[in-house]
């Protein structure tokens, strides 16, 4: 049986962390994330998942009054309150919310990880204050030992191996501990990052990170985030989207801040390029129309998925068809059947990535037999693979034939040598 979670938390790439190792767990599926508390009630109300995983400062509403909101609404659902703040009367009033289980945040992910495998399994523990007596000493020293060292691997791995920039600072701002994005970012090395702090290298324009240091270190605010410049160190600008995250002990006292930067100029150049791309695309489109309008050829684009993504107005009048009753539709819609079945062996010719030229002679719905000249090139997409193809059809039905059914007009099933039309045909 499947357990549902959703998993609130207004850090990005702490909710990128948990739903990466509950994915792990089998029998969980993620069904939703949310950043504020407002958006975890409605959305939780929505879709009724079997467990929540709530931190405790969120915008609007935190995990505690989330759990407490959804207490009488959704009353099979367990959660989890997954929290820096996890002493005593944290717990106590988790507990009284009908949270499930409190688990610190200081603990790693693995404890969550544990948690829901054994909720998923049906073996819950309740929720109960934290020891207030620090770690049980009964353990072996060894135990200890291996406990606090995987703790502090999983931790190394998770700061090293992030894809944005992660820091951690003290209430003056000065880098305590940088990973190896955040170097890159900015252009300097670990050891010369912890000799600055973010004033050092605050470009004039990105002023508003350093003044929220003070209100962050007087407990006024918990976080804040901006897109903001710094300097690098060979005096480019460097543009990045910035959070500040504080981290502080049970009396709110600031214990370190967390930085995390994203190097806006990567996405800036993803854009640049895009629009590259969407203009080029569009710019070769309108050549294509452009082309088909001054000579008189019927042509068309075809999908892998054997469907027509473009025709131009000879070949829906060759088929005696409105355009919009071909673009979008499967192939052997339009043509019928039998016209289908004789030349699909053509059309997977070119999805092999081969030029295809061939005659035949095929039954369609409408206009009947004929028989077509056609030429296939591949469309080739980013990969290199086919995604389908153009083709242009020429009809050498003979004459007798087409004098006897009359239904074509006559200028289209001649001329189709890519001849150039009379100025009169140009529109």
């Amino acid at each position: 049986m499947t357990t549902r979670v959703l998993i609130a938390d207004d850090n990005e790439i702490m909710r990128r962390l948990i739903r990466t190792f509950l994915e792990q767990v089998p029998g969980v599926e993620i069904c939703a994330q949310t950043t504020n508390g407002i958006e975890t009630v409605d959305t939780a109300l929505a879709l009724r998942p079997d467990l929540l995983v709530l931190d405790f400062m969120m915008p609007g509403l935190n995990g505690i009054e989330v759990a407490g909101v959804l207490k009488k609404s959704l009353p099979e659902a367990k959660s989890v309150l997954f929290t820096m703040y996890s002493d005593s009367l944290h717990a106590r009033l988790a507990a009284a919310a009908g949270i499930t289980t409190v688990l610190a945040k200081t603990g790693g992910i693995s404890a969550l990880t544990t948690a829901v495998r054994s909720m998923v399994a049906g073996d819950i523990a309740p929720a109960s204050p934290p020891s207030e007596s620090g770690p049980p000493h009964d353990l072996p020293n060894e135990a200890l030992q291996a406990d606090l060292l995987e703790k502090a691997e999983q931790f190394s791995s998770t700061f090293e191996q992030n894809a944005v920039g992660l820091a951690h600072m003290d209430k003056d701002g000065r880098f305590l501990r940088v990973n190896g994005k955040f170097s890159e970012i900015l252009g300097y090395s670990r050891q010369e990052m912890q000799t600055l702090s973010m004033l050092d290298i605050s470009h004039p324009a990105g002023a508003f990170a350093t003044l929220e240091l003070p209100r962050i270190a007087a407990g006024e605010i918990d976080c804040c985030t901006s897109n903001t410049c710094y300097v690098r160190r060979n005096g480019q600008i460097a543009r990045v989207r910035f959070s500040l995250e504080a981290v502080r002990d049970a009396e709110r006292r600031l214990k370190y801040s967390v930085c995390i930067l994203e190097d806006l100029s990567v996405l800036n150049d993803v854009h640049a390029r895009l629009s590259e791309a969407i203009i080029a695309g569009q710019t070769s489109a309108g050549h294509l129309e452009l082309l088909t309008r001054r000579y008189r050829a019927p042509l068309t684009r075809c999908s892998r998925d054997l469907k027509y993504l473009w025709v131009n107005q000879y070949y829906a009048d060759w088929l005696q068809r409105p355009m919009d009753k071909i673009v979008g539709r499967p192939i052997v819609d339009v043509v019928g059947k039998a016209a289908f079945q004789r030349l699909e062996g053509y059309f997977g010719h070119a999805l092999a990535g081969r030029d295809v030229d061939y005659e035949a002679e095929a039954e369609y719905d409408v206009i009947g037999l004929r028989r077509i000249s056609a030429s296939y090139k591949p469309a080739l997409g980013t990969d290199g693979t086919p995604e389908g193809w153009f083709a242009f059809v020429q009809d050498i039905t003979p004459k007798e034939d087409e004098n006897s059914r009359s239904e074509e007009p006559a200028d289209l099933v001649q001329d189709t040598a890519l001849q150039p039309s009379r100025s009169d045909d140009l529109d």
